[in-house]
C-alpha cells in the first residue's frame, strides 16, 4: 500500500515537475522570441536612420555641386557677356574709324579733283596765253612747257640723288672702316718662320756620327720610315729636317730629339720611337683641334673635321701658321658678321675651315680650295661654309654675304704687318716690279704699290688718259699685274685729277 502511494506521490511530482518544466521552457522561449524582435526593431531603426542620414548627405553633397556648377556658369556668362560687350565697343570704334577714313579719302578725292579741274584751266590760260605771246600753235606750246618742266625737275632730281649717294657713300665707308679697325684691333697674332725644314740641335760632333751609323744604317733606316730627308753637313752642333709633309717632319724631329736624349740610336729602336712619336702627335693633333673649336663655340663639328683642323697646327703657308690664321679669320669674321646683325655661327665656323684643304694638299692631288670645299661636303658642312671654302679666293662667285665677309677676314689676316714674314729682299722686288710694270704704261705719271702689294695706287695725265680710257687702263694694268706673284687679291685704284691754278695779280 505504502508503494503506491509513494508510486503515485512520485507520479504527481514527476508529472507537476513536467509541467513545470513545460511551463518555464515556454515562458523562456516566449521572452527569447520577444528580445529578439526588440533587438531586430531596434537595428532596424538603427539602419533606417543610417539609409535617412546618408541619404541626406549625398543630397547635400549634389545641391552643392549644382550650385557651385551654377554659380561657375554664371561667371562663366558673365565673363563672356563682358567680352562681347568690349568686342561690341571695338567694333563700333573701327567701325566709327572706318567712316571717318571713308570721308576723308572722300573728302581728298574731291580736293584732288577739285585742284586738277583748277591746273587744267591754269594750264588751259598758260598754253593761250604762250601761244598768243609767241604766235605759236597750243600743241607747239604744250610741247615748250612740257619740256621745260622736265628739264627743271630732271635737274632737281639729279642734285637730289647724286647729294643722297654721296652721303650714303661716306657713312657706309665710314661704317666699314670701323668694322674693320674693331675687327682687327681685337685679334693679334705671332707669326711662324718654318717652311719645309727644321733645325735639330745635337749636344756635340759625335751625335752626327752615331745618328749615320755603321755604313749609314741608321740614317738609312730613319729616312726609309719617317719619309724625311735628313741633311747632315759641316754646321756645327746642328743637324736639318727636310720633307714638304709637315707632319711627318714634326714626328721626325721630335723621334729624332728622343733618340738623342735617350742615346740609344739602332735602327729597332728608331722604328719603335717613329711609331710611338706617330701616336703622340695624333692625340696632340686631336687635342689640339678640339681645343680651337671650343674656344670659338664650336660644338658639332665632325671628329676628323677636328683632327684636320688640329693638324694644320704644323702647316705655314708664306711663313705663317695656317692655324693661327684660319682662328683669326675666323674671330674677324665673327665680328664683322655681328655688327651686321648676320649669323657669326656660320661666319666663324667658315672662316675657321676656309683654308682647311692645306691640311691635306700636301699629300693628294689638287689646291687648296678644291681639297677644302670636298671635305666640308664630305663632313656635313652646310652650303653656306662650302661656298666661302670655295669663294674665298675668287675660284667661284659668293653666294652668300658670310662668304665675301670671310674673304675679307682673309685678306686682312694675310696682309697686316708681321702676318707673313718674307725676306726683304723678296718683299722689295716684288714692290719695285710692281710699280715699275705700271709706270711702263703711257698715260701713266706715278704708281705707289702698298700693303705687300695687295693695294695699287695709279696716278694718270688727265691731258692723255680720258674718264673714258680709264675702265680700259684698269683692265690692262690688271692683266700685267697677273705675271706677279702677290699673295691674295689685290686691289688697284686709278687717280685721274685736273688742276687749273691762276695768279691773280
Amino acid at each position: 500500500m505504502t508503494t503506491k502511494i509513494l508510486a503515485i506521490v512520485f507520479g504527481v511530482l514527476l508529472g507537476i515537475s513536467l509541467i513545470a518544466l513545460i511551463i518555464w521552457t515556454s515562458f523562456y522561449f516566449s521572452k527569447s522570441q520577444k528580445n529578439i524582435r526588440e533587438k531586430a526593431r531596434k537595428e532596424a531603426k538603427k539602419e533606417k536612420q543610417q539609409i535617412i542620414g546618408s541619404g541626406y548627405k549625398e543630397i547635400n553633397q549634389e545641391r552643392r555641386k549644382i550650385n557651385d556648377e551654377v554659380e561657375q556658369t554664371k561667371i562663366f556668362i558673365a565673363k563672356e557677356m563682358t567680352n562681347l560687350e568690349f568686342e561690341k565697343q571695338q567694333l563700333n570704334s573701327m567701325k566709327a574709324t572706318l567712316n571717318n577714313r571713308e570721308i576723308n579719302v572722300e573728302n581728298y578725292e574731291n580736293s584732288l579733283k577739285k585742284q586738277e579741274k583748277e591746273l587744267n584751266i591754269l594750264s588751259e590760260k598758260l598754253e593761250n596765253d604762250l601761244a598768243n605771246v609767241a604766235s605759236i600753235s597750243k600743241e607747239e606750246a604744250k610741247e615748250k612747257m612740257f619740256e621745260v618742266v622736265k628739264h627743271n625737275t630732271a635737274k632737281e632730281l639729279s642734285a637730289y640723288v647724286r647729294s643722297q649717294e654721296l652721303e650714303a657713300s661716306k657713312t657706309a665707308k665710314k661704317k666699314a672702316a670701323d668694322i674693320l679697325l674693331e675687327a682687327m684691333e681685337k685679334f693679334k697674332t705671332d707669326f711662324a718662320s718654318e717652311r719645309v725644314t727644321t733645325v735639330v740641335k745635337i749636344p756635340d760632333e759625335q751625335m752626327k756620327g752615331r745618328i749615320i751609323g755603321k755604313d749609314g744604317r741608321n740614317i738609312k733606316t730613319f729616312e726609309q720610315y719617317a719619309g724625311v730627308d735628313i741633311v747632315i753637313d759641316d754646321t756645327p752642333d746642328m743637324i736639318l729636317v727636310s720633307s714638304f709633309n709637315p707632319i711627318r717632319r714634326e714626328i721626325a724631329v721630335k723621334t729624332l730629339e728622343k733618340l738623342i736624349s735617350d742615346g740609344r740610336i739602332q735602327p729597332v729602336r728608331i722604328e719603335q720611337e717613329l711609331i710611338e712619336q706617330e701616336k703622340l702627335l695624333n692625340d696632340v693633333i686631336l687635342e689640339t683641334g678640339q681645343k680651337v673649336t671650343e674656344e670659338l663655340g664650336i660644338y658639332d663639328m665632325d671628329l676628323q673635321l677636328v683632327k684636320l683642323v688640329g693638324q694644320l697646327k704644323y702647316r705655314t703657308s708664306y711663313t705663317q701658321n695656317v692655324l693661327t690664321h684660319s682662328i683669326e679669320v675666323a674671330q674677324i669674321s665673327r665680328t664683322i658678321a655681328e655688327e651686321l646683325g648676320l649669323n657669326a655661327h656660320d661666319a666663324v665656323r667658315a672662316g675657321l675651315l676656309h683654308d682647311i684643304g692645306k691640311a691635306v694638299d700636301f699629300e693628294e692631288e689638287g689646291n687648296h680650295v678644291e681639297l677644302g670645299v670636298e671635305l666640308a661636303r664630305k663632313y656635313g658642312e652646310n652650303e653656306v661654309v662650302v661656298n666661302a671654302i670655295a669663294a674665298h679666293h675668287e675660284d667661284v662667285p659668293k653666294q652668300t654675304f658670310i662668304a665675301s665677309i670671310v674673304a675679307i677676314a682673309d685678306s686682312i689676316s694675310a696682309s697686316r704687318p708681321g702676318a707673313r714674314n718674307e725676306q726683304t729682299e723678296d718683299f722689295v722686288k716684288r714692290i719695285n716690279e710692281i710699280e715699275e710694270i705700271c709706270n711702263q704704261i703711257p698715260g701713266v705719271t706715278r704708281s705707289y704699290a702698298l700693303q705687300s702689294g695687295r693695294q695699287v695706287r695709279v696716278i694718270v695725265d688727265p691731258a692723255v688718259v680720258s674718264d673714258y680710257d680709264i675702265s680700259q687702263l684698269s683692265q690692262e694694268i690688271a692683266d700685267k699685274l697677273k705675271e706677279v706673284s702677290i699673295p691674295g687679291n689685290t686691289t688697284l685704284t686709278i687717280i685721274r685729277e685736273r688742276r687749273e691754278t691762276t695768279i691773280i695779280k
